[in-house]
């Protein structure tokens, strides 16, 4: 570090987070005195031969430096070189020019990006990197040979235990891209098949960390789903936590099954949910009032005991709208509260989408899903009152 910052042609040299959230993992930041930066991996400073002495270090990492092709530079060619990048919707949210690009919808909670596998690091693909003619069609035609290139890289898929038992699995190939079969929902949906012929069950799979997906047999014992949603449960402390919650697929696309079931697993699975949710919403509202001017309402998770008998609570989602506003911005949520002077009026917002749809207007190109919610008129505020718990 020392060597870059004292460099003439060098104005400063940094560890740390990549700007814009580039890359997955900290990196050297070089900023040259013409303002134009370079991203340098870190492992570039261990010795890479036994013996390499710290002067012949430092000589190598300025000849990678001034001599070499910067990693970081993409060119509009190599786009269809890339591999998915599966993460959580809030990863994409920033829409700023450098900012990672999200170029298919997975679900509503997970967006579908592009990456290079270049051989120090991994390069997010970000809308300053795209033609500025790229359209919906664009995108779908980088995604599917994104698919492609991944298929190409694996050879076949291969899936192995994670000291859980048979009845949990993960995909280990290929290693760090792991997560990225998530985006080919042909090979997943081939992948359930088989091994619900096999084991005569229903499988789920669960995009958890960056470099984990996992598969999970719905007929594992109550033993079994209680260690792994204790696995699962703790990967919230990570940083690079994706959205652990189970999914299948319908009809060619990837659902969240409804966790009803009444037992405590039932309830952890239904908790797990709006915890991933929560987090997911937790860090957009501040990018989304900078960009709209619009009032943000936050996601809130809320428990209650249902009875002595259940260990685990009952959980749920809730926003409040500001009815001072003109207008407020909500995420998707089991109920709604509509704040007045008196008090608040709770509705499920599956009867607010139903009764009063000017009241629930879905927010085009904003992910996770947000519903616009006008000021309600006087006939608005009486058919409320009816619809209240």
């Amino acid at each position: 570090m020392h060597a870059l910052t004292n460099h003439p042609d060098i104005q400063s040299a940094t560890f740390g987070p990549a700007p814009n959230g580039l890359l997955d993992w900290d990196v050297i930041t070089i900023t040259f005195t013409d303002d134009t930066l370079r991203l340098l991996n870190v492992n570039v400073a261990q010795p890479t031969y036994p013996g390499e002495t710290e002067a012949e270090c430092v000589e190598r990492v300025l000849k990678l430096v001034f001599n070499s092709e910067a990693e970081t530079v993409v060119r509009e060619s190599s786009l269809t070189d890339t591999l998915p990048l599966v993460r959580s919707a809030d990863y994409f949210a920033d829409l700023k020019q450098a900012s990672p690009e999200a170029f298919a919808w997975l679900t509503d909670f997970i967006g579908f990006g592009l990456a290079f596998d270049l051989p120090t690091t991994l390069r997010v693909v970000s809308t300053q990197d795209l033609p500025p003619d790229h359209d919906a069609a664009t995108n779908m035609e980088l995604c599917h040979a994104a698919v492609a290139n991944l298929r190409a890289l694996a050879g076949e898929v291969t899936l192995s235990d994670i000291g859980l038992g048979p009845n949990i699995l993960t995909m280990s190939e290929p290693a760090g891209h792991e997560l990225a079969w998530f985006a080919d929902v042909a090979t997943m949906s081939d992948l359930l098949s088989n091994l619900r012929q096999r084991t005569n069950s229903e499988w789920v799979v669960i995009p958890a960390r960056r470099n984990q997906i996992l598969l999970v047999n719905t007929e594992s014992s109550e033993s079994e789903w209680s260690t792994f949603l204790d696995v699962i449960e703790d990967a919230f402390r990570y940083h690079d936590v994706v959205y652990p919650v189970p999914h299948i697929i319908v009809d060619g696309q990837w659902v969240e099954p409804v966790f009803d079931d009444p037992t405590d697993v039932g309830r952890r699975l239904r908790r797990l949910q709006m915890a991933a949710r929560h987090q997911t919403y937790e860090e957009i509202p501040a990018l989304l009032r900078e960009q709209t001017g619009c009032e943000m309402a936050s996601f809130e998770v809320m428990t209650s005991d249902i009875d002595d008998s259940h260990s685990v609570p009952e959980t749920y989602s809730i926003a409040y709208v500001d009815t001072n506003s003109a207008a407020t911005s909500v995420p998707a949520t089991n109920f709604m509260a509509f704040r007045h002077d008196t008090g608040s009026i709770f509705v499920p917002s599956s009867l607010l989408m139903e009764r009063l749809p000017r009241l629930y207007q879905r927010q085009e190109g904003v992910y996770p899903p947000r519903f616009l919610v006008p000021h309600p008129t006087p006939e608005e505020w009486r058919q409320l009152q009816e619809l209240a718990l």
